[in-house]
C-alpha cells in the first residue's frame, strides 16, 4: 500500500533517499534555458540528475522535449518521488508532465497506489505551513495566518503562468490542520493563479510581499491531477455524526495530512483590470483538502472544470467568489463528504457555495452529503442543507446587476445512500449572506432551470439554512 513504512506517506526529511532529487535540482531543471539537447544528455543538467530508481523499467531522469508553443516539456519520469517546499511558479510556455494519469477512468475515487508507474509530489512534513500543530495556532506553525508572509515558506505547490501546464502527476500535502485566517480565505493552493496574499484583496502587484506572480495569465492547463491520497484516507465516521465540530479522521483516529485548498485564484489587485483567461481543469481529483477544494476568488474568464471529482474538503468543496467570475462552466462533476476536515476550528459549506458571479454554467453536477438527516451534530448555517447555496454577498464580493446562472443535471445523494435521492432542495438561497452589499443584484440573478433537475424558481424559493 502506498502509507506502508518507507514509502509515501510518512513525508521523510528531504534528505531521504526515496526521492529522485531535492526541490533545488528539480526546480532548477524546470527553469533552466538550456536547450532540450543538453537537458537530456549533458551529465551536469540538474534534469539528469533528477534519476528515480523506484520506476519498474532501468532508471530514468527527468527528460525535456520543445512544446508545440515553442516552449518546453518537462517529462518527469514514473516512480520518481519529488519534493514541494516552497511555491514553485511553472515559467511561462512550460509544461510539466508525469508519467501516467494517476485517476481510473471507471471510477475516479479508487486509490492510487502505483508507485513505481505514477509521479509523485510531495510535501515533507518538515515544510508544512502548521507543523504538526492541528490548529496551526502554536510557535511551531510556519505560517499562523496563510495571509501574509513570504509565499515560498508556506504555499507549497504550483503557482500557474500563462500557456502552462501542469500533467499525470499525484500532489501529496501535509497539513494537518486548517490554518487560522482573518475571516477572508487566503489559501494557500496547491495550484494556484496568481493574485493578492491576503483573503482582504491588495492594491496592486508585488511579486513576493502582496501576490504571488506578477500579473494575470491565460492559457492554462491542469490535467489528470491527483491530490493528496497517498495516505489513509479520512472516514466520515469518525465525526460521530458532529456535524460542527467533528472531523473525519483517519481510521485509525489520526488527521490526515494534506494541502490546504486544492486549487486557488485569489483576489486580483485592485488596480488591475484585466481577468485571468482561458483556464482548464480537467479530471482534477482532490481526496482530502484543509479548507476549500475549487475556489476562484478573483476575476478569471472562461474557466472550465470537468470531469472531476472533490472530497473530504473542510469548507466549500466548490467556491465562487467573484463579480468579475465570466462565462465559468462546471460540467460531469462530483464532489462528496464536503466540510468535514476543518474539525474544531468548525465545519462550514457545502458541495458548492456562491457569492459572486457575471456569468456561471453548472451541467452535470452530483453532491454527496456526508449526513443522510438534519439537523446532525447542530450544522453551521449553509452548510449541507442543499447542494448548492446562493449567497447574496460576502464582505465586498456583491453579485452585480445582470449575473446568470443556468444549471442542468443536478443530482443530490446521501453517501450513506448514494443512489437514493435526498428529501432536500438541490438548490437554495442565503440572503443574509454575507456583508452589506446591496441585494439588487442577487434579485436579478436570472437563473436558467433547463432540465428537471432543479425544480424551476426552486433556488430562490428555498432556504440554504439561514
Amino acid at each position: 500500500m502506498v502509507d506502508t513504512q518507507g514509502m509515501l506517506g510518512n513525508f521523510e526529511d528531504e534528505g531521504w533517499d526515496g526521492y529522485a532529487c531535492n526541490f533545488s535540482t528539480w526546480s532548477s531543471c524546470v527553469n533552466s534555458t538550456a536547450s532540450a539537447d543538453s537537458c537530456n544528455n549533458d551529465p551536469e543538467s540538474p534534469c539528469r540528475r533528477c534519476t528515480s530508481t523506484r520506476g519498474r523499467e532501468q532508471a530514468t531522469h527527468i527528460t525535456c522535449t520543445k512544446g508545440s508553443n515553442g516552449g518546453m516539456v518537462f517529462r518527469f519520469p514514473a516512480g520518481g518521488i519529488f519534493p514541494v517546499t516552497e511555491q514553485f511558479t511553472i515559467p511561462p510556455n512550460t509544461a510539466i508532465v508525469g508519467a501516467a494519469n494517476p485517476n481510473h477512468s471507471s471510477d475516479k475515487t479508487l486509490q492510487q497506489i502505483d508507485v513505481g508507474g505514477q509521479t509523485w509530489f510531495v510535501v515533507p512534513a518538515s515544510n508544512t505551513l502548521c507543523g504538526n500543530d492541528p490548529l496551526c495556532k502554536n510557535a511551531s506553525a510556519k505560517g499562523p495566518t496563510a495571509c501574509i508572509g513570504d509565499p515560498r515558506t508556506h504555499r507549497q505547490g504550483f503557482l500557474m503562468s500563462s500557456n502552462s501546464m501542469l500533467k499525470n502527476i499525484n500532489f501529496q500535502g501535509a497539513d494537518l490542520g486548517r490554518a487560522a485566517s482573518e475571516g477572508t480565505l487566503c489559501g494557500p493552493g496547491a495550484i494556484e493563479l496568481p493574485g493578492c496574499l491576503s483573503g482582504d484583496g491588495c492594491k496592486e502587484w508585488d511579486a513576493g510581499v502582496a501576490t504571488t506572480g506578477a500579473g494575470v495569465v491565460e492559457n492554462v492547463t491542469v490535467e489528470n491531477v491527483r491530490m493528496s491520497d497517498a495516505v489513509k484516507r479520512a472516514n466520515i465516521m469518525q465525526m460521530g455524526d458532529d456535524c460542527r465540530s467533528g472531523e473525519a479522521l483517519d481510521s485509525d483516529g489520526n488527521h490526515v495530512r494534506a494541502h490546504q485548498v486544492t486549487m486557488f485564484a485569489s483576489k486580483l489587485p485592485a488596480r488591475e483590470g484585466a481577468k485571468h483567461r482561458d483556464i482548464l481543469v480537467s479530471n482534477l481529483v482532490t481526496m482530502n483538502s484543509r479548507a476549500d477544494g475549487l475556489n476562484i476568488h478573483g476575476a478569471v474568464q472562461n474557466l472550465v472544470l470537468k470531469d472531476s471529482h472533490i472530497e473530504n474538503s473542510g469548507d466549500d468543496c466548490i467556491g465562487i467568489w467573484s463579480t468579475g467570475i465570466e462565462n465559468m462552466t462546471i460540467q460531469n462533476t462530483t464532489a462528496a463528504n464536503c466540510a468535514v476536515t476543518a474539525g474544531v476550528q468548525s465545519n462550514w459549506g457545502s458541495c458548492m457555495g456562491t457569492y459572486a458571479f457575471k456569468s456561471l454554467d453548472v451541467h452535470g453536477f452530483t453532491c454527496y452529503d456526508p449526513f443522510l438527516k438534519l439537523p446532525a451534530g447542530g450544522c453551521n448555517a449553509r452548510s449541507h442543507y442543499t447542494a448548492m447555496h446562493l449567497n447574496h454577498a460576502f464582505a465586498n464580493d456583491c453579485m452585480p446587476m445582470g449575473a446568470s446562472l443556468s444549471l442542468t443535471g443536478i443530482e443530490y445523494y446521501s453517501s450513506d445512500e448514494p443512489t437514493v435521492p435526498l428529501d432536500r432542495p438541490k438548490c437554495g438561497q442565503c440572503r443574509s449572506c454575507c456583508g452589506s452589499c446591496s441585494t439588487a443584484g442577487f434579485d436579478a440573478l436570472d437563473i436558467h432551470y433547463l432540465d428537471d433537475s432543479v425544480p424551476a424558481g426552486s433556488c430562490m424559493a428555498k432556504n440554504a439554512g439561514c
